[in-house]
């Protein structure tokens, strides 16, 4: 007789590793919290938090298959990217000497953590909700010129596949040839679903192609902040910034290869991964006293809803004042609450019609 045991799904993901944060932490790995939005103002701007319980939200990256939850994406987060890195970062907070295969791991561990949090998300589906209208609209423009030369049949699926793999399954065409029988029109109907699916497939793609490659080329640093200061995090690490300018302007929505931008992941209070593109500087260095003020700054302001640190700062407090809203903050934890619920439901619709 054989026992065979079927993985249990895990139910809580952390969309920043455990791992990553107890470099912030004390001895009883405990981090401390700044909240961007509570629901008054006597909670206190810092709070001392146990890392199991920070950036973490019910099966965020649960997906339903065959009506069962599976949670092969956060096994293939921990597996292909937090394991092997833990080693190279190491390395890079001791001050050991950094081998390529150890910068590899560093920054293809970079490249999944700024895809896989909820800030992302939200960035992936409100880009795909600005370019869907095209989107749909060209794939429909092209399935009627194909009906109207009569070989529409063989080139439904061929304009479905022709969309990145990230859209795959989650977009539908449909095909009535009798819609309008007073007209003797058809219909076709083009639909997708911007979600959970369509981010996470998003993520597997950019971590696979292109991007990939782009963030491998790029020339890498270990950098230490001036002294006396120290580095801060949050639920949403990797920074990627533009700049505008002589006159300090900047933006956070850098890419991935874009020339003279900046994109950074801190490794722990005094150790930050960095990069400006197109440029070489040594692999380890210091940044002074404006610079460590900046990227402290803008990694408060990148954050979503947490920044992390292993004391409590004014300056952050000053860089981004927190939200004190009692419908607001109660709004976003029921709309996480029945995440998993309406993310199913949405794609259940979707496929059933």
């Amino acid at each position: 007789m054989t026992d065979s045991k079927v993985p249990q799904v895990t139910r809580n993901n952390h969309f920043v590793p455990q791992a990553y944060l107890r470099r912030w932490a004390d001895e009883s790995e405990c981090v401390y919290r700044y909240r961007l939005l509570v629901s008054h103002k006597q909670v206190p701007l810092w709070t001392k938090t146990a890392v199991r319980g920070l950036a973490s939200r019910p099966h965020l990256y649960t997906l339903l298959e065959d009506d069962e939850d599976v949670d092969a994406f956060e096994r293939w987060f921990e597996q292909e990217f937090e394991t092997p890195a833990q080693d190279a970062i190491d390395k890079a907070v001791s001050g050991a000497r950094l081998r390529r295969p150890d910068w590899e791991r560093l920054v293809l561990y970079c490249l999944a953590q700024d895809l896989r949090t909820p800030r992302t998300y939200h960035r992936v589906t409100s880009l795909f909700g600005d370019k869907l209208g095209g989107v749909l609209e060209d794939v429909a423009q092209r399935l009627k010129r194909d009906a109207e030369a009569g070989v529409l049949p063989s080139r439904v699926a061929a304009a479905a596949n022709s969309q990145p793999d990230s859209m795959a399954d989650v977009m539908r065409v449909s095909i009535d040839p009798d819609a309008y029988p007073e007209r003797d029109e058809g219909q076709i109907a083009v639909r997708a679903l911007a979600g959970r699916r369509l981010w996470l497939n998003e993520v597997k793609r950019l971590i696979s192609g292109q991007v990939r490659s782009v963030a491998l080329g790029h020339e890498w640093s270990i950098v230490e902040p001036a002294e006396g200061s120290t580095w801060v995090t949050s639920d949403h690490p990797v920074v990627r910034l533009n700049y505008y300018g002589s006159d300090g302007t900047y933006d956070l929505d850098g890419g991935w290869g874009r020339r003279n931008g900046n994109i950074v992941m801190p490794l722990s209070p005094r150790h930050m991964l960095y990069t400006q593109v197109g440029d070489r500087r040594p692999r380890r260095f210091t940044f002074n006293r404006d610079l460590t003020a900046l990227f402290r700054k803008v990694q408060v302001e990148s954050a979503l809803d947490d920044v992390f640190a292993d004391s409590p700062s004014r300056d952050v407090v000053a860089f981004r004042r927190r939200t004190v809203d009692a419908d607001v903050f109660t709004q976003r934890e029921k709309a996480w609450a029945t995440w998993h619920e309406e993310q199913n439901r949405a794609e259940s619709e979707f496929r059933a019609t």
